[in-house]
């Protein structure tokens, strides 16, 4: 069976139903078995809570339910034109405990976990720096390319960060705002993450 991300699994069963209207399919045994990239169980309130963040609409009602899945409609309340989701892959390195960080954790303490770091990853302009809190919201960094990645993060930097608790990931952004050798997001209208092998970049770097 091919795996598709979470968003192409939703296209996939995704219809407009007229005007700003879209019925979407929830299959349990598809999104409960991690049967997707990813590997994430999205139970049902969590897909509609994903599908309301991300795709910037509105659950309206669970039209019909079958064992095999539930017709769901929602309405579409963005600006764009209905079904417009083009965004930008993005790549960044993440804590996988909230309590840790970079620099900063989930709850703006400051913990510097990138003190050890010998590359570039330590010059990188975190907290109060003003792209990171544009319009008030909270805008995380990231690379619009692995090769900025690769800039920031060497392989012992990357090796070292990997066993620390770690690690790097790939986003689908809808917003976003491009500077030189970085580029900011909000996590609220992008996908989840997907895990990427970083360490493998090194190598098709050293081979191309």
């Amino acid at each position: 069976m091919i795996k598709h991300t979470v968003d192409e699994e939703i296209k996939r069963n995704m219809k407009v139903c007229g005007g700003r209207v879209w019925q979407i399919f929830y299959k349990p045994d598809y999104w409960m078995n991690s049967d997707y990239v990813g590997n994430q169980k999205l139970t049902f309130p969590m897909w509609v809570n994903y599908i309301e963040r991300v795709y910037k609409c509105q659950f309206i009602q669970l039209l019909r339910e079958n064992p095999d899945s539930k017709a769901c409609l929602f309405r579409y309340t963005g600006e764009r034109d209905c079904g417009d989701v083009e965004g930008k892959w993005l790549y960044r390195l993440e804590a996988t405990d909230p309590s840790n960080g970079l620099w900063y954790n989930a709850d703006n303490q400051y913990v510097w976990g990138c003190k050890n770091c010998k590359g570039e990853a330590k010059n990188l302009p975190m907290g109060e720096d003003e792209k990171y809190h544009i319009d008030g919201l909270n805008w995380y960094s990231s690379c619009s390319n692995v090769e900025d990645l690769l800039h920031w993060y060497s392989k012992e930097d990357a090796t070292y960060l990997l066993k620390h608790g770690f690690r790097f990931t790939k986003y689908y952004a809808r917003d976003y705002h491009e500077f030189d050798l970085e580029t900011v997001f909000l996590k609220e209208t992008a996908t989840m993450p997907i895990e990427i092998d970083f360490l493998s970049l090194f190598e098709e770097k050293k081979n191309g």
